[in-house]
């Protein structure tokens, strides 16, 4: 019996021996076959064919090596001749320099100029036409300006943005000039005409009437932070069309690193509510249409002074550079506002801080870090309105300048219930309820900056 199972015992391990060994020749035979196709892929290869496109190669290289060669023996000739040209450069008179400008302007193919410099007369007898001519913020050129560079153009490019405001004139608001302009109006209906300036722009006219296949709406923005463009996105629906945001990370991208004593590193947006109650009521200029709110310029003065204290700290942190100052625009729908509000920047000291003011209408095309924006209008009269604020296209253009945060100082009591227009009430209790949606509503009260 010992015999038997010492026989099998032996067996068993000839067999896994021999399991092995077949194995490994089925491991050896795999390699040989892809070997055999390797190789039969080898002959298949037209070597006379490789052979010929190497020669070729090499006596394109070799030829690039001769030109480079030549060049390398012209280069102290060429820095002669550019010496040469550089002294008598430094030694030509104006007429000699401008001869050159136009040789350089005439060989170029990419020519940028502004609307009315387009119709100088040297500018129209050096480019009669163009192939195509682009236009950039045509929501701020008047007629004339956008029709003078169009008639030079075989193809006409159109870029702006019609739901922001028409050209502005001089400092003021367009509506302050037009007021100005029509105390000389005489008739209604020249009355009417100037009216008619404030509701379509020649942009928007042709938005409007061009069939779609020569349109395009560009619906993604990379300005500001995303919690701030939802103030917006309102205003740029139109059927499937809508507006976006093409930042990645806003939080990261938009970071204004500032943590103050009333703003806050996370926070985007916000709005200093300010009471619709007599100490916190507008005032008009004594002589003027203008008017101005003492209460928002004390709010202002703290959100500044806060503002510039939470730079100097996050330079301290190391979060911001030394010499890097945080851009600053203070905008308002009222010039006196803003008149007193640069009064108000003589007083501070805000070396940390790097700041602009003017109306919301002057503002149109620029952007800034942070934007405040006082509001101004606030009283008790309860058959009145909001006066320039009611129109869509102020409010969007005041809401879109800043980039990281923005922060608004009126009375939402006065914009959401004043309005006589019910597209007017709800375009303000929108801004609102995203204000709060954030919790972003700071309510003023008489102990808030005490």
């Amino acid at each position: 019996m010992e015999k038997i199972e010492t026989e099998l015992s032996h067996g068993e391990q000839a067999l896994e021996t021999k399991i092995i060994e077949l194995k490994e020749l089925n491991r050896q035979g795999i390699a040989l076959e892809k070997r055999v196709e390797e190789l039969q892929k080898i002959l298949q290869q037209n070597f006379e064919q490789q052979l010929e496109q190497t020669k070729e190669q090499i006596k394109e290289r070799q030829k690039a090596i001769e030109q480079l060669q030549k060049r390398l023996e012209l280069l102290p000739v060429a820095k002669e001749i550019q010496k040469e040209w550089f002294l008598q450069l430094q030694q030509a008179s104006e007429e000699d320099l401008n001869e050159i400008r136009k040789l350089y302007v005439q060989h170029a193919n990419v020519i940028g100029t502004t609307c009315v410099a387009s119709a100088n007369k040297e500018f129209m007898d050096n480019y009669p036409t163009f192939d195509v001519v682009i236009i950039d913020e045509v929501s701020k050129a008047t007629p004339p300006e956008l029709l003078l560079p169009m008639l030079k153009g075989k193809k006409i490019i159109l870029v702006g943005d019609h739901h922001q405001l028409p050209p502005l004139i001089g400092d003021d608001t367009f509506e302050e000039t037009l007021e100005e302009v029509m105390k000389e109006s005489n008739t209604f209906e020249e009355k009417r005409e100037l009216e008619k300036l404030l509701e379509e722009s020649l942009f928007e006219r042709l938005y409007k009437n061009l069939p779609s296949t020569n349109k395009q709406m560009l619906g993604i923005q990379y300005r500001m932070h995303e919690k701030i463009m939802q103030t917006i996105v309102p205003f740029y629906k139109n059927g499937n069309e809508s507006l976006h945001c093409g930042l990645r990370n806003s939080d990261e991208v938009r970071d204004h690193k500032l943590n103050g004593q009333y703003i806050k590193r996370h926070e985007h947006l916000l709005w200093f509510d300010v009471p619709n109650e007599s100490p916190y009521f507008e005032e008009r200029m004594k002589e003027g249409s203008s008017l101005f709110n003492n209460s928002e310029l004390e709010i202002l003065r703290h959100l500044l002074i806060d503002l510039n204290e939470a730079t100097k700290d996050a330079k301290a942190e190391g979060i911001m550079n030394e010499d890097e100052l945080k851009s600053v625009g203070v905008i308002s729908f009222y010039r006196e506002q803003v008149n007193r509000v640069n009064r108000l920047l003589e007083e501070l000291h805000l070396p940390h801080l790097h700041v602009r003011t003017g109306s919301v209408d002057k503002f149109q095309g620029m952007e800034m870090d942070v934007i405040l924006l006082s509001m101004v209008r606030n009283n008790d009269n309860k058959h009145g309105d909001i006066g320039f604020a009611k129109d869509y296209r102020r409010l969007n253009v005041a809401l879109s300048r800043a980039r990281e945060l923005l922060l608004l100082v009126g009375s939402s009591s006065m914009f959401i219930n004043r309005p006589k227009k019910q597209e007017t009430k709800e375009m303000y209790r929108h801004l609102f309820d995203i204000v709060n949606k954030q919790q972003g509503i700071r309510k003023i009260t008489k102990e808030t900056f005490e």
